[in-house]
């Protein structure tokens, strides 16, 4: 079971549209992944049944209870899926702190990304090549396998990270310049 925290104005997994994870969600569950929500203001643990934890792009601060549980969960070998927005503040980047992950309070932009949906170009970035890393399993070149969905042949790997490694690149439309 994959839990999706609810409670703090984060995004949800059937919704369309600007605010929406509709795709996301699709996708977790045509992998065989069962999605519940959990309203972590309220919980003191994460449900032992978890196989992931989904945290979708809060709106507002999580309270330091549910990042206390939060933090538990990693410390017992817990996964957790993490989608920050710039200028929000959560909680989740002291959080991630602990495990040396950071994330600048920025967007990702992508020069050589055209618009997309009526986007302003470089804001929806597409990826061309995934960099090696337990999360982008096989190649790493463009139309070969990416990042899989799924629980795979002994559960979904829970990677405790010590250092940070780009996982989708882009490359330039008319330079050989490769973004990570």
């Amino acid at each position: 079971i994959l839990y999706t925290a609810v409670g703090a104005g984060e995004g949800d997994l059937e919704q369309g549209g600007a605010g929406g994870y509709s795709g996301l969600g699709s996708a977790l569950e045509n992998a065989g992944y069962t999605v519940r929500s959990l309203p972590l203001a309220v919980v003191d643990a994460i449900p032992a049944d978890a196989a992931g934890l989904i945290i979708l792009a809060p709106q507002r601060a999580l309270p330091g209870r549910a990042l206390e549980a939060v933090h538990r969960y990693l410390d017992d070998g817990g996964a957790l899926l993490a989608f920050l927005e710039p200028g929000r503040t959560t909680g989740l980047a002291s959080l991630l702190a602990r495990y040396g992950l950071g994330s600048p309070d920025r967007w990702v932009v992508d020069p050589a990304a055209l618009p997309v949906e009526g986007e302003p170009p470089g804001l929806s970035p597409v990826a061309s090549a995934y960099s090696s890393h337990p999360a982008t399993p096989g190649s790493t070149r463009l139309g070969a396998p990416g990042p899989q969905l799924g629980p795979g042949p002994r559960g979904p790997p829970r990677v405790r990270p010590r250092k940070t490694t780009p996982v989708v690149c882009t490359r330039s439309t008319t330079a050989s310049t490769r973004y990570c």
